[in-house]
């Protein structure tokens, strides 16, 4: 469940980038019910509409709007102790702003989404952390006798991630130039 949440984060950031049509009334967004977790359209328009809410006007997110939408989201979508704490939506926003200038736009939004998808791919019970095994898997070296704690979390995994990356160097330097603003 926090998996798909913080995905649809990241999409609806990517979305509210894009576009910022007229702010949605609270009463627009889908309400929650057990039995619709799955259902992904709902998730990404909440999302969506909770990002565009509390976007400015000049294409990008800066820490309190993020802030906003990520609590105004979790607040609908959850329970109340699953909403983020204030650490770890700054240390979530900090990871989303590659370029550290307090604001997150449309490329630095796909940049996260995707080092999430990736940390995800390695989750492979879906705990929301990497255990020993998934580690070694992750670095493909089962041969070597490396220590770990025994478990690591998103944040802790970013930077290994981003130096593993089967991906040629620099490619991220192209998104959002076919895409008109």
């Amino acid at each position: 469940m926090l998996r798909l949440q913080l995905v649809v984060v990241g999409v609806a950031l990517i979305a509210c980038c894009c576009a910022n049509p007229p702010t949605p009334t609270p009463k627009s967004f889908p309400k929650f019910k057990p039995e619709d977790t799955t259902d992904f359209k709902t998730d990404i328009l909440a999302a969506e509409l909770a990002a565009r809410a509390a976007a400015g006007t000049d294409g990008s997110v800066n820490r309190a709007q993020f802030k906003t939408a990520c609590i105004g989201l979790y607040a609908q979508r959850t329970s109340p102790q699953l909403t983020p704490t204030d650490q770890e939506i700054e240390a979530l926003f900090k990871l989303y702003d590659r370029d550290h200038n307090d604001k997150i736009d449309m490329k630095e939004g796909i940049m996260g989404v995707m080092q999430h998808q990736e940390f995800f791919y390695y989750d492979m019970n879906l705990d929301g952390k990497l255990d020993e095994n998934e580690l070694m898997y992750m670095y493909d070296t089962r041969d070597q006798n490396m220590q770990y704690s025994g478990s690591a979390d998103f944040v802790e995994v970013y930077q290994r991630l981003q130096s593993h990356n089967k991906l040629p160097s620099g490619w991220e330097k192209s998104l959002g130039k076919d895409i008109p603003a």
